[in-house]
């Protein structure tokens, strides 16, 4: 496969993946998990209050997709408003799953890319991904999220730390309790990376993203631990 048809079907795949997460975005209506999603976000009076009410009421995911919703209200109300976050974060995940795979894993010519561009295809064409892509629910999110700090993780381990590793390791752990634990689990090997001297860039500044992404998971973690110990509905 030559150098130009490879890229001519990568922007190929990439369009039609968009095309189909965007594809009749408003045609269903809103069916239940997605009217209690809404409702987290939308209900309480204030912006403060979204994340008050989501622990009160025991609400089973972390805040930050509600605040999202809520400042997606701006724009309308509606399916096509309100779906169009997980639409979107679900075609910046096929673009960084295609830049994670190049870059670390499917590494050098022809077969590696070949290989890269199949693993793409999948993930376009996954019914699961599709699904959620097309759903007021925090799955897209969440995918994307992980990509992004696996993707930036790993530019740390080569040295190359920046802020994108601090915030997607902050928005992984604050959009899904799962997240929480992968964001946890990306911090200790950062930190490794830290007292191995890996990260190139002055361990000072190094160890500012670091401080800032743990203070970024305190609301979650806090979340998960009422949830844990004090939530016994």
């Amino acid at each position: 496969m030559n150098h130009l048809f490879r890229h001519g079907l990568l922007f190929c795949l990439l369009g039609f993946g968009i095309f189909l997460r965007f594809f009749q975005l408003g045609t269903e209506s809103f069916w239940s998990d997605e009217l209690m999603t809404l409702y987290y976000a939308l209900a309480p009076e204030s912006w403060l209050s979204v994340f008050t009410h989501s622990l009160l009421e025991g609400e089973t995911h972390p805040w930050a997709y509600h605040y999202l919703l809520r400042l997606m209200s701006f724009f309308g109300h509606g399916e096509i408003i309100y779906r169009f976050p997980a639409a979107l974060f679900s075609s910046l995940a096929l673009y960084y799953f295609y830049r994670l795979l190049r870059k670390f894993f499917f590494l050098g010519p022809g077969p590696a890319k070949d290989q890269a561009l199949i693993a793409l295809t999948l993930l376009i064409f996954s019914h699961s991904a599709l699904w959620y892509a097309q759903e007021v629910r925090n799955y897209s999110m969440y995918l994307c999220a992980f990509i992004m700090a696996w993707y930036y993780l790993l530019h740390a381990r080569n040295g190359k730390i920046t802020w994108a590793l601090p915030c997607t390791l902050i928005l992984l752990g604050n959009v899904h309790f799962m997240g929480t634990i992968l964001a946890l689990w990306m911090l200790c090997h950062a930190l490794y990376f830290y007292k191995k001297k890996i990260l190139v860039i002055e361990n000072k500044q190094s160890l500012i993203y670091l401080v800032v992404t743990a203070v970024g998971l305190l609301p979650a973690l806090g979340q998960l631990f009422y949830l844990t110990f004090f939530n016994r509905e």
